[in-house]
């Protein structure tokens, strides 16, 4: 992962437990959707043993193709959720994750976030053609996997008639000022009117400014508390633009169903 924590808590989403609950980890970072404003994708892979137990995912809002090698491979596409999601993991298996930080210019663009989240659609309910999944069950390396999934994502997933609607620039500045701005900020940041952001933008994904800005946010928040071992929760309630410690405590609370200090405590983080 070439990239630092601070890029990636902008702009890629961060899932702390695939750090501490999985075996063999790889992670890759880059570019791979030219027809998006945010076009970077974080593929992930990492293997079970024979008694794995449930993998936790927070709030990131991106939609993720879960492919699971192993005997019996299959494959299903993970919608955005606004908890902490739990995959059962299967023993002996090797998963490989693709994650956009957007679908915007994707034939998914066409569901809406809206109809994506918390759903586990079937790999077959979108690709009728499913001979991917043996492709990435068969293939011999994590760097093999990632350039067959990303022949198979421009030829059946970028949607070619793709045009920039004023969505992917909203979604793109929400990531620049970390969640924390106001719509009329980012409005008037973008030349138009607040009203007008806020009605393009929910019809394009469904969901309102404030629901991404808030996941966005929480996922800076995470982020913070991750990169540096020397900031305290002052310190992350400064850099986000929260008002205060309760703030703090009312945000992970949402999203987690615990304190900050109650989840960070298994990652071995004390305040």
């Amino acid at each position: 992962m070439t990239l630092s924590n601070r890029y990636i808590g902008r702009l890629v989403p961060f899932q702390p437990n695939l750090i501490v609950s999985t075996e063999n980890l790889q992670c890759k970072i880059d570019k791979w959707n030219q027809l998006s404003r945010k076009d970077l994708a974080v593929t992930t892979q990492f293997t079970t043993g024979a008694e794995p137990g449930d993998l936790e995912l927070i709030p990131d809002n991106c939609v993720e193709f879960i492919f699971i090698t192993n005997d019996n491979p299959s494959a299903f596409i993970l919608g955005p959720v606004s908890e902490i999601e739990s995959i059962k993991l299967k023993p002996n298996s090797t998963y490989f994750l693709f994650k956009p930080t957007s679908i915007s210019g994707t034939i998914i663009a066409k569901l809406g976030l809206k109809e994506l989240y918390g759903q586990r659609i079937p790999f077959g309910m979108i690709f009728k053609d499913d001979l991917i999944i043996e492709m990435i069950n068969n293939a011999h390396s994590f760097e093999e996997r990632v350039n067959i999934f990303k022949d198979f994502a421009r030829k059946y997933i970028l949607d070619d008639m793709h045009r920039h609607p004023l969505s992917e620039h909203i979604q793109r500045a929400i990531c620049d000022g970390r969640g924390a701005e106001k719509i009329n900020v980012l409005a008037s940041k973008l030349g138009f009117s607040s009203r007008y952001c806020l009605n393009k933008f929910k019809d394009s994904l469904g969901i309102t400014i404030k629901t991404y800005s808030d996941v966005i946010r929480f996922q800076n928040i995470m982020c913070g508390l991750f990169e540096d071992q020397n900031k305290n929760f002052h310190d992350i309630v400064v850099e986000n633009n929260l008002y205060d410690q309760a703030h703090l405590i009312h945000i992970f609370q949402r999203y987690t169903g615990r304190s900050p200090k109650e989840y960070l405590s298994k990652f071995g983080r004390t305040f």
